[in-house]
Formats: structure tokens, C-alpha cells, sequence
């Protein structure tokens, strides 16, 4: 389908889809609804504002489109061809995404050893500042709550906290937001890959029957241990 969108230049939320205040747009001598918020108000920093698909509007050859506003700030004006796809081809632009780590392999174990050094390097960057021993981690989405399956961030994050990938592309698809559900930085959905350390930790326990497990430990060897609420850590 064709739709147009805005995007304010130099936004303090990088690419998010963002109308000019008390905007009016016309294609072909025709007005188009633009807001599903009211014109007038900022768009605040949790605000996005939604593709609007003009494709009734167009005809073949040449159109018209004129966008109209008192807002002074600069705006880039987007027209673009888009189209939907399935939620299993979008899953695949996740890199890792439905790795088989119960196949062994060179690969495997290099993405293994890989994903341990960053957790390491997390103590190098952050920790001697602070001075933490280890890092928590739990193995529910904090978006839908329930178990992870296929555990992602962002490799723009310096956390070392997960999300479960199908409820973020789910929610995403409707609020359009983008962001690392913990520290709330925006994401590319080409910067997400499966964390392959926590996806290991998540098959061992599941093999081993200890799924009530819903938080783990890691220190700074990236070594990890179970931690069960309500008992002391030795």
C-alpha cells in the first residue's frame, strides 16, 4: 500500500514517525485524516503518530499532494511503498533467530563463547565503576509476562537484559515505538540478535526439569547459577 508520514528533523526519539502540529493534507484535491490525537498538543515522548495509508487517494500517473502547516520546525516528508509481511519472514531480520543449539557445532559454540564476553565486558565497562559482583537477569518477558522462548536485545543496549522477541514484534507492530523495553533506547530491528548465552541457560534448564527457575545469576568470569527469591546468595 502507499502511505506518507513525517518525520521531525534532528527529534530527541531518532526515527519515530512525528506530524507537524495543526497539519492539513490534501492528494489530489482531496483531505486526508491525519491524527489519531489531537493537532494541536506536542507529541510527547511516549507519543507516535501512525503511517497513514493513502492508497484510496492515489491514482496511476501523476499525484498531487500538498501538506499545509503552522508548525515553524523542519519536517521531512516521507511517500513510500510499503507492504505488510508475515510475522515469520519479520522474525527472520532477528539475527540467530530459531537457531537449533541442540545440533553442536563450530558455530554454536563460537556464538556461545561470543555472547559470554560481552556479558564480561559488561563488568569491565560498568562494574569497576560501581563495583556490582554480578548481574540478575530474569528469564520472563517483561512484556508479556510469561516464559522467554527466543530471548533478544539490541546491540546497541549496554545491558545485559532480554526481551522475548515475538511479544516485542507484536506490541511494535501496533505502537510503532521501537525501543528496548528496559532502558527505553531506540532500536533498529536489524540491531536485535538472540542472546545465545541466556537461549543456552533457558534449553539446560528446561532439559534438567528446573523451569520454576525464573531469575539467574552471572559474575564476572560470565559464569551463572540459579537464584531463587528468598534465599541468601553464598
Amino acid at each position: 500500500y502507499l502511505a506518507v508520514a513525517c518525520l521531525l528533523a534532528n527529534d530527541k526519539i531518532p526515527n519515530r514517525i512525528h506530524l507537524p502540529k495543526q497539519a492539513e493534507l490534501k492528494i489530489n484535491g482531496r483531505s486526508v485524516k491525519l491524527y489519531n490525537r489531537c493537532s494541536h498538543k506536542e507529541l510527547s515522548d511516549n507519543g507516535r503518530d501512525l503511517l497513514i495509508d493513502v492508497s484510496s487517494y492515489a491514482l496511476i500517473g501523476q499525484n498531487f499532494l500538498e501538506l499545509t502547516t503552522r508548525d515553524p520546525r523542519r519536517f521531512i516528508f516521507v511517500v513510500q511503498i510499503y507492504e505488510d509481511r508475515p510475522l515469520d519472514d519479520v522474525k527472520k531480520l532477528i539475527r540467530h533467530y530459531g537457531m537449533d543449539l541442540a545440533e553442536k557445532s563450530a558455530r554454536g559454540e563460537y556464538l556461545l563463547r561470543e555472547s559470554i564476553r560481552q556479558k564480561q565486558l559488561l563488568f569491565k565497562t560498568r562494574g569497576d565503576e560501581i563495583g556490582f559482583e554480578s548481574i540478575m537477569i530474569s528469564l520472563n518477558c517483561p512484556l508479556s509476562g510469561g516464559r522467554l522462548r527466543q530471548p533478544v536485545k539490541s546491540s546497541a543496549c549496554k545491558h545485559a537484559k532480554v526481551f522475548d522477541a515475538e511479544p516485542f514484534l507484536l506490541m511494535n507492530q501496533k505502537s510503532k515505538k521501537w525501543q528496548c523495553p528496559h532502558c527505553m533506547k531506540s532500536l533498529l530491528l536489524t540491531d536485535c540478535e538472540v542472546d545465545i548465552f541466556t537461549l543456552t541457560i533457558l534449553n539446560k534448564l528446561k532439559e534438567s526439569g528446573h523451569e520454576a527457575i525464573e531469575e539467574i545469576e552471572i559474575n564476572k568470569e560470565g559464569k551463572w547459577r540459579p537464584y531463587r527469591k528468598g534465599c541468601k546468595r553464598s
